[in-house]
């Protein structure tokens, strides 16, 4: 902006002039150090081209321009300046021009040639939009090029302390705050996920919670189950499928009667208890219904539903009655549709979903990439997502850059996690744990590698030691 570089610097008496033109008024010293030649100034002044303006040089030309004091003269001087600096406090403007800034600042920024906020500094500062993206474009990439990536082990022993998993310490509302909307398998949430963060874990104090509607269960799929918070059921809601016939009735009457108890809607919808048992499953891991009763829904399996038990044989039927007999929910905590306002909230726009959602994930992480997008089953694309992250990066809320080796290379990360990184970075490591494979605090697995194989199921375990993963068993 201020034609400082080597290969901008004026080489003959018009270059210099030319930069005054694009500039504006020049010291001596500053017109030196844009030249390569300290005769080109004197050059000038001998010609009449230049005139002294207060202890600056202007154009000789310019000279009506700035002795005027109209309104529009005022805009041309301050957009000029404003075009070639970076962001500029209005008493420093005043004191260069000697003149009252405000109303030709307020001009200009009526007119979009200006605008005003705290860009550099905590003062009130004033820039051209143009000078200031680049401004933030030389600065983005300062800070990216300071990044020093870290290893998958680094990451990973990061990521372990990020989420609390070291050790049960965290309380139960601030875990699963963490952990809103996150996908995993409904047998895994308590003793692998939570028992290991929350101290004192016990299912009554979820229980509490979903009783009293601060967190909500939401299928995410076959055998997986989100712990929404209250009211961001519209963040991870998605198309249903096509429903059943019986899905459908039951879908029905609990639009009609409210929530309602297993046994309310055993006696009123006259369906089979396999119908009713596979309708509930149906709904459920379609994310539609809830139950204010982990256990309840913890209890669930898919099942394959027939639209008719008529087409079953006695032997048949009674087989099929024993099975969901035995699979069947208890008699405690109340069905209820997802699409009410305290478990939905107010849905905002689709940019306002793709922002909570790419919040939560950065929460969740500290540091993100597409793969985490791939793995948590999300509404939002990678790519729609990094549209949203490159604006929080322009409004410095987090950084782009190359954190972690291993994963793809379009990262994004906190403040406060490109810190914690470095400091794991450096941090003795020499900490052995055993982790279930579809823990959030472990990365491996789903697209990210590692030395020995790993899949993301609940049945398989993983030794880390000092990040690494060293042993997998199953059970």
């Amino acid at each position: 902006m201020q034609l400082l570089g080597e290969n901008r610097r004026a080489r003959s008496p018009e270059e210099l002039a030319e930069l005054l033109y694009q500039l504006g008024d020049l010291s001596d010293e500053e017109m030196s150090e844009r030249s390569e030649g300290p005769a080109f100034s004197r050059t000038l002044k001998d010609q009449g081209r230049i005139v002294a303006f207060g202890d600056r040089w202007i154009l000789a030309e310019e000279r009506e321009l700035y002795a005027a004091r109209d309104l529009d003269s005022q805009k041309i001087l301050l957009r000029r300046f404003l075009q070639t600096h970076a962001p500029v406090p209005a008493p420093i403007l005043a004191r260069r021009f000697s003149f009252d800034v405000e109303p030709a600042l307020a001009a200009l920024r009526e007119d979009g040639s200006a605008i005003k906020g705290s860009f550099v500094s905590d003062a009130e500062e004033w820039s051209h939009p143009a000078s200031l993206e680049q401004v933030c474009r030389r600065t983005l990439r300062i800070l990216r090029n300071q990044v020093q990536p870290s290893s998958l082990a680094e990451f990973t022993r990061f990521l372990l302390d990020w989420q609390g998993r070291t050790g049960p310490t965290g309380s139960l509302e601030e875990v699963l705050e963490q952990l809103d909307g996150y996908p995993a398998p409904a047998d895994v949430w308590e003793p692998e996920i939570l028992s290991e963060r929350v101290t004192g874990y016990s299912r009554s104090s979820l229980e509490k919670l979903m009783s009293a509607g601060k967190v909500f269960a939401m299928g995410a799929g076959n055998g997986k189950v989100r712990l929404v918070q209250r009211g961001h059921g519209w963040l991870f809601a998605m198309d249903p499928e096509e429903m059943s016939p019986s899905a459908e009735r039951l879908t029905q009457f609990l639009e009609e009667q409210g929530a309602s108890f297993f046994e309310d809607l055993r006696e009123s919808l006259d369906l089979p208890l396999s119908a009713l048992v596979d309708s509930l499953a149906e709904l459920f891991w379609s994310g539609v219904v809830t139950n204010d009763v982990f256990g309840e829904v913890s209890r669930l399996r898919r099942v394959a539903f027939a639209d008719e038990d008529a087409i079953l044989d006695r032997s048949q039927k009674m087989r099929k009655f024993r099975r969901t007999w035995k699979n069947l929910p208890g008699w405690t905590g109340r069905w209820s549709l997802i699409r009410s306002i305290g478990y939905l909230g107010k849905p905002g726009t689709p940019v306002d979903r793709v922002d909570e959602i790419v919040r939560i994930v950065l929460g969740r992480y500290g540091v993100v990439a597409r793969e985490w997008f791939g793995r948590e089953q999300l509404p939002v694309t990678w790519s729609v997502a990094a549209r949203a992250l490159e604006r929080m990066e322009w409004r410095s809320e987090v950084r782009r850059g190359m954190f972690v080796d291993g994963i793809s290379a379009l990262q994004y990360a906190l403040p406060d996690a490109v810190e914690a990184l470095r400091s794991a970075r450096v941090a003795a490591a020499d900490d052995s744990l055993r982790i279930n494979a579809c823990d959030p605090a472990s990365p491996y697995g789903g697209g990210i590698p590692s030395e020995i194989p790993i899949s993301r199921v609940p049945s398989l375990f993983v030794r880390l030691e000092a990040g690494h993963p060293a042993s997998v068993d199953r059970v």
